[in-house]
């Protein structure tokens, strides 16, 4: 099993900056997707924003970030999930690990068909804490 956890910040337009300055001060590779190559923005202003960054760090540690999608209820550097993932070997695992959270959450976004290839979910469970689920499809 190659199940990992990763913070998840969110920012309100400045991801590609803060992960810039990260990635100065940690070291790494950092490889960043803006909305307009997948598609689009979910908010106007965002049309060149980030949808996903992710500092690699060594073999395991790591730091994602991405521009919200929704900014009513962001704090910049407070506003932070768990992103959990996997191998595609993984998925009866992770879908499990996503029906038990789901008991007593707020689902944001059921898992179904990403753009990027991979099944997606995102919710609020019992105790609060945001939870990205990202199960790559097979051949990821």
């Amino acid at each position: 099993m190659t199940i990992s956890i990763t913070p998840y910040l969110n920012f309100d337009g400045t991801t590609k900056d803060v992960m810039a300055w990260y990635q100065s001060v940690l070291g790494g590779a950092l490889d960043v997707t803006l909305f307009k190559d997948m598609g689009g923005a979910p908010r106007p202003e965002l049309a060149d924003g980030v949808m996903h960054a992710d500092l690699r760090i060594g073999d395991k540690a790591g730091l994602m970030a991405s521009d919200a999608f929704d900014a009513s209820d962001l704090v910049n550097g407070l506003s932070i999930s768990l992103a959990i993932g996997g191998e595609a070997t993984d998925k009866p695992e992770l879908e499990a690990r996503w029906a038990a959270l789901s008991e007593g959450a707020t689902v944001l976004q059921p898992l179904m068909a990403a753009p990027w290839g991979a099944t997606f979910g995102m919710l609020i469970d019992r105790n609060g804490v945001r939870w990205l689920f990202n199960i790559p499809g097979a051949g990821a």
